[in-house]
């Protein structure tokens, strides 16, 4: 196992006192071999078993499932930080900052249990924009205000190596012999529920905050808004997934489990959602020990566009009977966050300070709506599929 981090970082001025720079870049490598192989004790299967189920499958698709002994698995990330700050007068001070993510993940494990192949590992990327612009203002010696506006574009991926079939074999052999581990299930192909899998997130944020300082008052008024829209492409089982209950089976092709989903039109789900928020905030320094702080924020979360009709899941009898269809959308909402809390600062001496803290309120945090997503591809009408058993399954690579 091994671990390595390279990292460079360069600043300074541009313009003296006026206009500076600050790059930061860094790599990350990490690389652990697996612990469960072919052959590597009596609990794993073994590796004549492995070539010959490898080698079934080369038959079938051409491709011998990517092998079956250790391997290594690999986390790697690369990033970068710019950033420019300008002090544009005495009153004004612009900062830019951009942040850059590139990292994957392999996504490989085995047990005594559960024996995959090596090509039925997937890698799971990440790559991540930010852009963020921040504009500090003093307009008076009471009031100050900072704008930020910033976009971010964050796409995750599954990627495989191959995109073919998923094979799963229940146990080994029906009578095991010459001390197999039996007990074992053992998987050949594209993962299931990777072989389309893909995410791309945009989101737009807009905040505005004015802080007054009015002697023993700090009154902030503000706005958060963000807009977003994700794209998403999955789909489990998009190759097929064939079940068999042995190696002797999956030799003959006698399957005794077959399920696939597939797209209607593109396969691709697009979404748009927002939320917008307006607070309002008092710091009081009601004595010189006692502060209460006390303010509201207003959130309103917006579903934009909605899923798409199924008339038939619509008008059925269960639709009609808890009042849901597939094409219903959240409504908008006002959510209400009041609070109030205190700093109480009980005893002061050279050497220690005694604080007493305390508060309560209502807190919403940001919307997870990337998860929403999930009733925009779930309606029936945007992908389908089927499951088949026993006799009813068709042969390796054909579709009924």
């Amino acid at each position: 196992q091994s671990t390595q981090i390279y990292g460079v970082s360069l600043g300074g001025a541009i313009v003296k006192d006026k206009l500076f720079f600050f790059v930061n870049g860094e790599f990350d490598y990490n690389l652990a071999p697996s612990s469960f192989y072919a052959g590597y004790s009596p609990l794993s299967i073994t590796a004549a078993d492995a070539r010959i189920i490898a080698n079934r499958y080369a038959t079938l698709t051409g491709y011998d499932g990517g092998g079956f002994s250790r391997r290594n698995v690999v986390k790697k990330s690369g990033s970068l930080v710019a950033r420019l700050d300008w002090n544009i007068n005495e009153r004004n001070n612009l900062t830019l900052r951009y942040n850059y993510l590139n990292a994957s993940k392999d996504e490989y494990a085995n047990n005594a249990a559960l024996f995959s192949f090596n090509g039925s590992a997937y890698a799971l990327a990440n790559q991540t924009h930010s852009v963020v612009a921040e504009l500090n203002s003093r307009i008076s010696s009471a009031v100050f205000n900072e704008l930020r506006i910033g976009y971010n574009r964050i796409t995750d991926e599954g990627k495989s190596d191959r995109l073919l079939p998923y094979v799963q074999i229940s146990k080994l052999y029906d009578t095991p012999s010459d001390g197999r581990n039996n007990n074992i299930r053992v998987c050949i192909g594209t993962n299931p529920y990777n072989g389309m899998n893909h995410l791309v997130q945009n989101s737009v944020s807009i905040a505005d905050n004015i802080s007054i300082y009015t002697g023993d008052h700090t009154i902030t008024f503000g706005t958060q808004n963000e807009i977003f829209t994700n794209k998403v492409t999955y789909i489990a089982n998009a190759f097929g997934t064939y079940t068999y209950n042995t190696i002797a089976d999956f030799l003959v092709d006698n399957s005794s489990a077959y399920l696939r989903n597939y797209a209607v039109g593109s396969p691709a789900i697009r979404s748009s959602m927002a939320q917008f928020g307006l607070y309002a905030q008092d710091e009081w320094q009601v004595v010189q020990n006692f502060k209460l702080t006390y303010g509201l924020r207003l959130d309103i979360p917006v579903v934009f566009n909605s899923p798409r009709e199924n008339q038939e899941f619509n008008t059925s009898e269960i639709a009609q009977k808890y009042g849901v269809r597939t094409d219903a959308k959240p409504r908008t909402d006002i959510l209400l966050s009041p609070r109030i809390g205190f700093r109480w600062n009980i005893a002061e001496s050279r050497t220690a300070l005694s604080v007493l803290r305390g508060g309560v309120g209502l807190f919403t945090g940001k919307i997870p709506f990337v998860w929403i997503t999930n009733c925009f591809s779930n309606t029936g009408m945007t992908q389908r599929g089927y499951a088949l058993y026993n006799d009813q399954t068709p042969a390796f690579g054909e579709e009924p």
